[in-house]
C-alpha cells in the first residue's frame, strides 16, 4: 500500500493514535485513562516511541507536516512528570522509568526542533543519568542509562559525549547486529530510531559543528554503515522493512505500511 497524501496520514492518526497523542499497536480501541487524567491512552507502554518511528517514516516519505510537530509536543507534555522525567503513559505513575521512550522523545525533538533533550541531559548531569520518576534526582543503578542512550541525548541537546559514551554507542550499535532481526526486532528498531534521528541532526546542523563534533559523527557514521550492512545481510536484502513487519503484527499499522520497501 502506497501512502500518497496527508489525507491518508490523517486517517492513520484517527485509527492508531490515541486522544493523548500516543500510538497504538492495534487499531481503534484505546486504553482507558490512568489515575484521573481523563483522556484515553494507547494500548501499550511505548506509545511515544512508536509515534517517533511513525514520524521518522513520514519524514522519509516527505509526508511530515507542521501539525505533526504540534502533536508530538502535546504528546510529550502529556507524559512529562517534570523537566527531564517522563512516564510511559499519562498518569501511569507506578512505572518508574521508560528508557526506550526517552530515545523516542529525543528523536521527535530532533525532528521537530524541540528542547526536551536539553532537559533530559540537565537532569541527567544532576542525577548521574538515572531516571526514576518515583524519586527524581536520586541515583539508582536500576534506572541508570547506558552510554548508547546518553550519547543520543547529549548530541541532540548540543553537548559533547565523553569518549567512553561514544565507544559505548558504537559498541552497542555493533552488538545489536548479532541479534536476529526477527527474534529481536524491537532492538533493531530502537537502534534505527537512534541512528535515523542522528542522521537528521547531522543534516540540520553539520555547518555549526566544530571539528571534534564532526569527528564524533564520522565515528557514528562508520558504526551506522556496519549496522546497515549487517541488517541487509541478515534480512536477505529486505532491510529495515523486515523488523518493522515482524514487530507490528497488524498489517494496517502505519509503521508497517510506511516501512514497506525501505532498506534503512
Amino acid at each position: 500500500m502506497e501512502i500518497k497524501d496527508r489525507k491518508e496520514v490523517e486517517e492513520m492518526y484517527r485509527e492508531f493514535v490515541a486522544p493523548d497523542g500516543l500510538m497504538n499497536l492495534n487499531s481503534g480501541k484505546f486504553h482507558e485513562s490512568y489515575e484521573e487524567v481523563g483522556v484515553e491512552t494507547c494500548d501499550n507502554m511505548n506509545g511515544i516511541l512508536y509515534l517517533a518511528e511513525f514520524h521518522l517514516l513520514l519524514k522519509t516519505h516527505r509526508l511530515i507536516d507542521i501539525e505533526d510537530a504540534f502533536r508530538a509536543n502535546d504528546a510529550i507534555e502529556m507524559i512529562q512528570e517534570k523537566p527531564g522525567y517522563f512516564h510511559r503513559n499519562p498518569g501511569r505513575v507506578q512505572e518508574k522509568e521508560a528508557h526506550d521512550n526517552y530515545n523516542g522523545i529525543t528523536a521527535l525533538s530532533i525532528l521537530h526542533n524541540l528542547d526536551y533533550p536539553k532537559e533530559i541531559v540537565q537532569a541527567g548531569l544532576k542525577n548521574g543519568f538515572t531516571f526514576d520518576n518515583a524519586n527524581p534526582g536520586r541515583f539508582s543503578l536500576e534506572h541508570w542509562r547506558q552510554g548508547i542512550d546518553v550519547t543520543h541525548y547529549k548530541l541532540a541537546a548540543g553537548y559533547v559525549p565523553s569518549p567512553d559514551e561514544i565507544l559505548w554507542f558504537v559498541g552497542g550499535t555493533a552488538a545489536c547486529t548479532f541479534y536476529d532481526p526477527v527474534e529481536k526486532s524491537s532492538e533493531w528498531l530502537l537502534n534505527w530510531v537512534r541512528l535515523k534521528s542522528l542522521d537528521l541532526l547531522l543534516e540540520k546542523k553539520a555547518r555549526t559543528f566544530d571539528r571534534s563534533t564532526r569527528n564524533i559523527f564520522e565515528v557514528i557514521g562508520a558504526a551506522r554503515e556496519f549496522w546497515k550492512w549487517r541488517l541487509n545481510k541478515k534480512t536477505d536484502g529486505r532491510g529495515i522493512e523486515a523488523p518493522f513487519e515482524t514487530f507490528f503484527k497488524n498489517p494496517k499499522h502505519p509503521n508497517r505500511i510506511l516501512s514497506k520497501g525501505l532498506k534503512y
